[in-house]
């Protein structure tokens, strides 16, 4: 609605600022996805793309892994773990069931890097992505770079990739082993005061009052 562009403000989800458990620091690079894989996400370009990365690095699953915990059936139908078998990588994919929140966020705190799927309304954003911020790990948005979710990302030190684009996101997981091997460490998004959850309310709190009068 550019005409009244004026009168539309934007209050986001936001992250929660509870303590998180002790991050696991060095040892192997783990790319891990907690949550529903729906079947308008797909995985497989990213499969494809770690085992580039695999192939080119000379990797053991003791240097790179895949985790991924929830419901993980909706792929084209199949297990994801036929994905990682198609594409020869299945030692170095590990899966789990759903768990409750608390051990989903002790899954997520062994991350290296956190991964966010995008499904085909590019007007969403995966409610994942305001916990994923949240963590000391690189964060990989597989979504379009015209999406939300891109937008939201945008100025931060979030790597965005379309999620078919197979060079993209081997070279981003490249980049980041790379940093990891040389001990660099990530910094969580949700530094950013945006992220945050009382910051996003106090932009509708303030909205709503200025409105009402005071």
């Amino acid at each position: 609605y550019p005409l009244r562009a004026r009168d539309i403000i934007t209050v986001t989800n936001g992250a929660d600022d509870e303590a998180l458990p002790p991050q696991r620091c060095g040892g192997r690079f783990v790319i891990a996805h907690a949550g529903t894989v729906y079947l308008d996400r797909d995985p497989r370009a990213l499969f494809q793309a770690a085992a580039r990365v695999i192939r080119d690095n000379g990797l053991t699953p003791n240097d790179l892994s895949l985790e991924f915990i929830g419901e993980l059936e909706a792929v084209g139908g199949f297990p994801i773990e036929a994905v990682a078998e198609a594409e020869g990588i299945s030692a170095y994919v590990r899966t789990g069931p759903l768990r409750p929140h608390r051990e989903a966020i002790d899954f997520m705190a062994q991350a290296t890097m956190l991964v966010t799927m995008s499904g085909s309304n590019m007007a969403a954003i995966p409610a994942k992505t305001f916990e994923c911020v949240r963590f000391p790990a690189w964060l990989l948005a597989l979504s379009a770079p015209e999406s939300a979710t891109a937008l939201l990302l945008r100025g931060t030190d979030a790597d965005v990739a379309s999620p078919r684009d197979v060079a993209r996101i081997a070279e981003i997981i490249d980049r980041r082993y790379l940093e990891h091997r040389a001990g660099v460490m990530p910094e969580s998004i949700g530094r950013d005061v945006r992220f945050s959850r009382a910051y996003q309310a106090g932009i509708l709190l303030d909205a709503l009052e200025s409105r009402l009068g005071g």
